[in-house]
């Protein structure tokens, strides 16, 4: 599976908040989804499909961290 850039900036955002820890990215997701920026249905999106997002980074950049590091450097 290849991710859009759409995809990849949807996820890097919300695993900057998930890593975060501030909140419970489930119950508290209306302010998890304001915290990253991303609009309920992109946030949805990332939820429904993590696993295979999850996956397809780590297939393309070895690790997530690997990816959050890439969108660190590159911001």
């Amino acid at each position: 599976m290849k991710l859009t850039r759409k995809e990849l900036d949807n996820f890097y955002r919300y695993e900057q908040v998930r890593r975060g820890g501030k909140y419970n990215m489930i119950m508290e997701a209306k302010l998890a989804m304001v915290e990253a920026g991303l609009k309920a249905k992109d946030y949805a999106d990332v939820i429904s499909h993590y696993s295979e997002y999850k996956s397809a980074i780590e297939e393309s950049f070895g690790s997530v961290d690997k990816l959050m590091e890439h969108y660190h450097d590159s911001a």
